[in-house]
């Protein structure tokens, strides 16, 4: 019984350690960028009148994700169009979500907007590099 409690604890950190990400957090607000713990999903927003970018990461169960999972279609990012509370009609924002450890590494609306429209690693194939 004395050893179960040890064993136990170590079960559940491993759990808990396996079900979490590290994700990138910044904001131009705070204009650094540090490691956000403990994520189940990471993030990132595109607004694209500004260019601003945010980056960061959220804890939420699956059945709270369901939906917006769904309305991604399989991609990564999505077009949405929100309403602005500072007398525009609407503002244009990219959402994206990931789901890999430091899967949102930041980057600029220009990178962004050249990758595509995702925020996927892109890969250079060999015979690019020479």
């Amino acid at each position: 019984m004395v050893l179960f409690l040890p064993i136990f604890l170590s079960i559940i950190s491993l759990i808990k350690g396996a079900s979490s990400l590290d994700c990138y957090k910044y904001t131009g607000y705070e204009n650094r960028v540090v490691v956000k713990p403990n994520n189940t999903h990471c993030t990132a927003f595109f607004e694209t009148a500004t260019g601003d970018a945010t980056f960061s990461g959220a804890h939420r169960t699956p059945d709270k994700m369901t939906e917006t999972i769904k309305k991604m279609r399989g991609r990564d990012c999505r077009h949405e169009k929100h309403r602005n509370h500072n007398g525009e009609p609407f503002i244009h924002v990219y959402i994206c979500l990931c789901f890999t450890p430091m899967c949102n590494f930041p980057f600029t609306y220009e990178e962004f907007a050249f990758r595509g429209f995702t925020i996927a690693p892109t890969y250079t194939k060999n015979e690019d590099l020479w």
